[in-house]
């Protein structure tokens, strides 16, 4: 009954969120539909926390550590790319390399396992 609470909790803390973020950004949309924007990226985190429950835990541990190690290492790879080439769109690049990165630790760290 408690994770119920909890979830229930998440969910509004979520839909207000939702209304924040997107009174923040500008976006021209009423509250209604900007707190059910925040209601449904917290079902999805809702989901992803129940796909996890699948998953055992040393492996859940493993695939975290790989996706943090390939994420740092991308931003510091693409903050060397960035000064080496100036013209490279920044956001793009650093976020780019870091996605990449990010995703090759998980494999490469999950295969080992």
């Amino acid at each position: 009954m408690g994770i119920v609470i909890a979830r229930i909790v998440f969910l509004a803390l979520a839909a207000f969120g939702g209304y924040a973020f997107g009174s923040a950004l500008g976006i021209p949309w009423g509250w209604p539909l900007l707190a059910a924007a925040g209601v449904l990226a917290g079902l999805v985190v809702l989901a992803v926390e129940e796909g996890t429950r699948r998953v055992p835990l040393p492996r859940l541990f493993v695939g975290t550590l790989g996706a943090t190690l390939g994420l740092l290492f991308g931003q510091l790879l693409g903050a060397v790319l960035l000064f080496f080439l100036p013209a490279f769109p920044r956001a793009m690049g650093r976020g780019l390399l870091s996605l990449l990165l990010g995703y090759l630790g998980v494999s490469l760290l999950l295969r080992r396992s």
